[in-house]
């Protein structure tokens, strides 16, 4: 089960999609991580895009950046959620420092 759930609402982000997916490929902390697209009904390739990238869950939705936000929470397994949009790029140590956060459980 992973540790972390990455979720991530799109809505046609053709342009930026793949350098999002690519920064969290290639985070210090990616191993126990699972990323959750919720593709608010984009009309451009984004869903196409983000389906190239295995350890992509693709959700296919008609809805807005909160509802998407609760879809995708709905559909991890993570211990920890952690939210992007699709056009950042995150940091290489973005998760590693962000766990140090952590609350007990």
């Amino acid at each position: 089960m992973p540790s972390v759930s990455i979720v991530v609402t799109a809505k046609n982000e053709e342009k930026n999609i793949a350098n999002l997916l690519d920064s969290i490929a290639r985070l210090d902390h990616f191993e126990g991580v699972e990323v959750i697209l919720v593709d608010g009904g984009s009309t451009d390739k984004t869903p196409e895009i983000a389906s190239k990238y295995p350890f992509v869950k693709l959700i296919a939705s008609k809805s807005n950046i909160s509802q998407g936000r609760n879809i995708g929470i709905k559909n991890s397994s993570g211990r920890i959620i952690a939210f992007t949009d699709a056009d950042c790029i995150v940091e290489k140590s973005w998760l590693r420092r962000r766990k140090s956060m952590e609350l007990p459980v």
